[in-house]
């Protein structure tokens, strides 16, 4: 046997060789370990972390959260923003959105104010109080709702200085109360994917008094309408569903919807204005809607007559009937434009057993002969009022609200008898309007052009029809 100095130089490095190897990954191997150890820790002291901020948060923080869709009538999300704008100098926010408010002066005149709000996706610091609150204002994320934006609105603050949040939720609140009693004006909403949507900044009220409808006529709506508003417990003694239908039926131009917006100004309610012909209407929409009004407003559904056939007329030829036979047999939908509203949809909404308590709803139509006898049947349609064409006291009143200088003997009587002697047996409301409004400060004028603008009229509706 040889010595180690006998040994192969070649086995010697050889040997020597496979040493340095094992040694060189037995090294990455520990380093893999020792790595793979320093992430678990830096996880777990991560996670650790993330659980004791949220703890400490929990125990030290007082949160409110704010969602609503963007689309709201009830938007307290709105109130919130116009808060921050009274309150907090938005300006000097470090990110922020930049817009602008529009209102209409008394003499039509639109003016527009620059209004800043918090920018989305970003969290805002301010004080209130002097207390810091922190503000998040990001958009839902997954929330489809017929293509509606949601966002939610967070405010926070430090425990101690907890009451604060509810101090600025009061004064949110009672943004709701102020507006109806700092504005002398008519709110209208329109309907849109399904959510009612306030129309500009409201409409001055206009005076009952300015709609001249006979004295009969007017009076028995206002005083039905009253006794309704009054009566509540006596609906609810009794068990009948507390809500009110108006249908209001006579030709065109005649003071339907004058008197609808004029009323709601009388019991300051606001107006939602609904179009059963939309393209984006259908029985499930228009049913969330009649029950989601906002608090205190009137449905107005104009020119119904427009959407549906009526079932009830009799066609002597066979063969009409026929068809209406097979009518009957499936839903009828809206005939006008691209509706999708059945009949059975609008019935159902009326009066069904969802239908929303304290609701008010006014109908017009043009021609109440062609409406389905369900749709006027009691508990949906109350009271059926026609608005006529005026007679001689309607026109005498016009004359008067008009031109309070002229003689009311004399003049006004004059202008009765000059409408009577034109033999137009249609001379509506509108058409009278119409020409006082282009002889506004001369009823002498007015009387004198009076034939040949009837003339005129009449000559354009007998061309059109």
């Amino acid at each position: 046997m040889g010595t180690f100095g006998d040994l192969p130089h070649d086995s010697f490095c050889g040997t020597s060789g496979w040493s340095m190897d094992a040694l060189s990954s037995h090294k990455i191997t520990v380093a893999s370990v020792l790595l793979s150890v320093g992430v678990i820790i830096a996880y777990l002291g991560y996670f650790a972390l993330k659980q004791l901020v949220n703890i400490l948060w929990y125990h030290f923080m007082r949160s409110v959260e704010i969602t609503n869709s963007i689309a709201s009538y009830c938007d307290t999300r709105a109130n919130l923003l116009q808060w921050l704008q009274n309150n907090v100098e938005t300006k000097r926010l470090p990110h922020v959105n930049v817009g602008f408010d529009s209102r209409r002066e008394e003499n039509g005149q639109t003016i527009y104010e620059m209004k800043n709000s918090p920018r989305y996706q970003t969290t805002h610091y301010f004080t209130y109080k002097g207390h810091w609150v922190l503000l998040s204002r990001y958009y839902v994320k997954n929330v489809v709702s017929n293509d509606v934006t949601w966002e939610s609105i967070t405010l926070t603050t430090f425990r101690t200085n907890a009451s604060i949040l509810g101090d600025i939720m009061e004064e949110v609140r009672l943004l709701f109360e102020e507006k109806p009693l700092t504005e002398d004006k008519t709110r209208f909403y329109f309907a849109n994917d399904g959510y009612w949507t306030e129309c500009g900044t409201g409409k001055r009220k206009r005076p009952l008094s300015s709609v001249i409808l006979n004295t009969t006529t007017a009076t028995k709506i206002n005083g039905d309408l009253r006794e309704f508003l009054d009566t509540s417990k006596w609906y609810q003694d009794r068990g009948i569903p507390y809500r009110r239908g108006y249908l209001l039926y006579g030709p065109p131009g005649c003071g339907k919807s004058s008197f609808v917006k004029a009323i709601a100004g009388e019991i300051n309610y606001s107006i939602c204005i609904m179009s059963l012909s939309s393209k984006n209407l259908n029985d499930d929409t228009l049913n969330g809607l009649m029950n989601s009004t906002p608090e205190n407003c009137i449905i107005l559904l104009e020119d119904v007559d427009a959407a549906f056939p009526n079932r009830d007329m009799q066609d002597d030829d066979d063969d009409k009937k026929d068809e209406k036979k097979k009518k009957q047999q499936t839903p009828q939908v809206s005939e006008n434009g691209s509706g999708k509203v059945t009949l059975r949809g609008l019935l159902n909404a009326l009066d069904g057993v969802a239908s929303t308590e304290g609701r008010i709803i006014f109908l017009t139509t043009n021609y109440i002969d062609r409406l389905d006898s369900a749709m006027t049947r009691p508990g949906r349609v109350d009271l059926k009022v026609p608005i006529d064409l005026p007679d001689d006291d309607q026109l005498f009143r016009m004359f008067t609200h008009f031109y309070p200088e002229a003689n009311v003997e004399t003049d006004a009587k004059e202008f009765v008898r000059k409408i009577r002697a034109l033999k137009k047996p249609k001379v509506s409301m509108a058409m009278v309007q119409g020409h006082f409004m282009m002889h506004k400060y001369d009823y002498k004028d007015m009387m004198d052009g009076l034939e040949q603008y009837f003339e005129e009229q009449f000559f354009s509706l007998n061309q059109k029809n």
